[in-house]
């Protein structure tokens, strides 16, 4: 597989809301890539991160996406397609807990704000599976945060990384990358994956996703 150069490839980034989201979009489009970054609420804040990452020479979109729904996923994937071209990177950052959910323990509160934040993460990591299959390369990556968590995140944070294990072994025969990423700060996590997206472009995926962690 020939190593395609930075200022060539396209990432979704999502989670532009928080500290990860950010930093993985500052990180990619410092080292060339296009970014489209995915926010739910705040237009402010991910109109914010793209103007910082145009400031300084990158190429960066902002598209509004509910990813509790699977076919707004699918939709973010295509106008990230339409504003840059194929779509190489996804990385699912995780999102923000809900403040009222994670206070709760009872089993149904658990199982709710397990089932919006797993939807968060695998959703546009599905969504992308096909196109790249067609063209035989891609990385799908899961950010996860360092920081301790409530019951429910980590519930979902642990959930999401077998989910996406087990679509590595679909997902790795058909040229496709891969990872769980769990690292201290938003930062290094954003430096863990641009290493990723290098090893990607040079050679062939394992067929099993990877979970990272420290």
């Amino acid at each position: 597989m020939s190593r395609l150069p930075w200022d060539a490839r396209v990432a979704v980034i999502t989670g532009a809301e928080t500290e990860t989201g950010a930093a993985l979009a500052v990180e990619l489009a410092r080292r060339g890539a296009a970014v489209a970054v995915q926010y739910d609420k705040s237009f402010v804040r991910a109109k914010e991160l793209v103007r910082s990452i145009e400031r300084n020479g990158g190429r960066a979109v902002a598209i509004r996406a509910d990813l509790s729904d699977p076919s707004a996923a699918d939709l973010l994937c295509k106008k990230a397609g339409g504003a840059f071209g194929d779509v190489d990177i996804v990385v699912a950052s995780e999102a923000p807990p809900s403040a009222a959910r994670e206070g709760e323990e009872d089993a149904q509160s658990i199982a709710d704000a397990v089932r919006d934040r797993l939807l968060a993460v695998l959703s546009p990591l599905h969504a992308a599976l096909d196109a790249m299959a067609r063209r035989g390369s891609g990385l799908l990556v899961h950010a996860g945060s360092g920081e301790p968590a409530g019951p429910a995140s980590e519930a979902a944070r642990a959930a999401a990384a077998a989910a996406v294990v087990a679509l590595g072994r679909t997902a790795g025969p058909l040229g496709l990358s891969t990872h769980t990423l769990v690292l201290g700060t938003p930062q290094e996590t954003a430096r863990g994956v641009a290493h990723l997206a290098e090893g990607a472009a040079g050679h062939a995926p394992a067929a099993v996703g990877s979970v990272m962690q420290r």
